[in-house]
């Protein structure tokens, strides 16, 4: 009968939003890939079964199985198949356009560019010649101007979110290609058109929250916004706008993780952006007080967060990365007796990280860097005479056990004569 296409049209509409929750989609931290293409393809049958719809109804039910296409090309790239998503999405737009011109309303423009945003990730995933980056960044700007078309005819939130999802993904695609292209013009402009795809999605962001402000799911996209033009302005030196992106970050990450305290993974960001913060007004600024301010905000969050899972990696990794921002900018200061301190810290932090979680050449580079700004604290505390002059001996021990500890390891070659030299030097006569 008429009413049953119908009906099954509509138990498809259950199944996606299943696998929306089980996928993740819709709530953090569920990501059930089994559980969600199940659900998906549930749908994807009961609306194949539809094929005797009603004529009012059969436009959107080409629509939706155009939708669950999409749904399912999306799990396959959340596997990394992303051959194989690519294959579903070009179905599905393939599907799209045997809708004639004239009954192509503004959820057939939606979801088209919602299939042209997905394929241009997958492109960008799947391939760093410069070929697929080419297609990606012409499927990406595709995909903005048909959802804008979308948000022409309706600007409801939906529609809003992801025409700056899609100005997000732009702006990640430049900066893609500007990481490929030679330092001089040509790159800070591509560096520039990132930055302002990235402003341009915070800007639909930001209407929205001014709408919806308990929104978590939003101010989430906006703080990601931000933080990534703030980081190309930085590279364009313009430390100026990126220290209002930056403060931009911090008040999104701030309600994030005061709404809902269980929510660590937004102070883990929190903490990162303060690190950010805090290079910039070191590096580009010069204002190293400020520096050091910012990197005890982002200390403080990383106690918090060691305190209640000391074994989780990541928490401590952000803490040695902040002790290093406050060691730069504490040099900087000549700020000697609190250098060593913060140094001495940072290199068992280093050194810690090193041997429980991961052999790493970053772990063995931070651990190289603090040995050097104790050492340089110690030089100038000892040549001045200082009575807060530390005694060289537990350092240069420390410093031994690290170097036999990575005797004969290729990975950490580099680091091993630079820790040598640091050694010897603190070793001096008359040290």
């Amino acid at each position: 009968s008429g009413s049953e296409p119908t009906l099954l049209l509509e138990l498809a509409e259950g199944w996606d939003r299943v696998g929306d929750v089980r996928a993740g989609r819709l709530l953090p931290q569920t990501g059930d890939l089994d559980g969600a293409e199940a659900a998906y393809r549930t749908a994807l049958e009961l609306r194949t079964e539809a094929d005797d719809a009603p004529p009012e109804f059969r436009d959107g039910r080409t629509i939706s199985l155009a939708e669950s296409s999409l749904r399912l090309g999306m799990i396959r790239a959340d596997r990394e198949d992303q051959a194989g998503a690519i294959e579903m999405y070009d179905d599905a737009l393939a599907l799209l356009e045997t809708l004639p011109e004239s009954r192509r309303d503004g959820r057939w423009l939606m979801v088209g560019g919602r299939l042209l945003s997905a394929k241009a990730s997958a492109v960008w995933r799947s391939s760093s010649d410069a070929q697929a980056r080419s297609e990606a960044e012409a499927l990406a700007r595709r995909a903005r101007d048909r959802i804008a078309g979308a948000v022409a005819l309706d600007a409801r939130p939906a529609r809003l979110r992801a025409l700056g999802r899609a100005s997000e993904l732009l702006g990640e695609v430049l900066w893609g290609r500007a990481r490929n292209e030679p330092a001089g013009e040509r790159r800070r402009a591509t560096l520039e058109s990132a930055a302002s795809s990235f402003a341009e999605a915070a800007r639909r962001f930001e209407t929205l929250i001014d709408d919806h402000p308990a929104d978590v799911g939003v101010r989430s996209d906006l703080a990601r916004s931000l933080l990534f033009e703030g980081i190309i302005r930085r590279l364009v030196d313009d430390p100026e706008a990126a220290m209002r992106s930056f403060r931009g970050v911090v008040t999104q990450r701030r309600y994030l993780a005061e709404s809902d305290p269980r929510n660590t993974s937004a102070l883990l960001d929190l903490a990162q952006t303060h690190e950010a913060l805090a290079l910039t007004l070191e590096r580009n600024l010069g204002r190293s007080a400020e520096a050091v301010a910012e990197t005890d905000l982002g200390l403080e969050i990383s106690a918090r967060l060691i305190q209640e899972r000391p074994d989780f990696p990541e928490y401590r990794r952000v803490r040695v990365g902040l002790l290093g921002r406050k060691a730069e900018a504490l040099a900087s200061l000549e700020r000697f007796d609190d250098l060593v301190e913060v140094s001495e810290v940072m290199y068992r932090a280093a050194d810690d990280w090193d041997r429980e979680f991961e052999r790493s050449a970053w772990a063995a580079n931070r651990v190289v860097e603090s040995a050097t700004y104790w050492a340089v604290a110690y030089d100038a505390l000892r040549t001045a005479g200082s009575p807060g002059a530390p005694a060289p001996a537990p350092m240069l021990e420390s410093i031994d056990a690290t170097l036999e500890r990575w005797a004969g390891e290729e990975r950490t070659a580099a680091a091993r004569e630079s820790l040598a030299r640091v050694r010897a030097g603190i070793d001096s006569p008359g040290g």
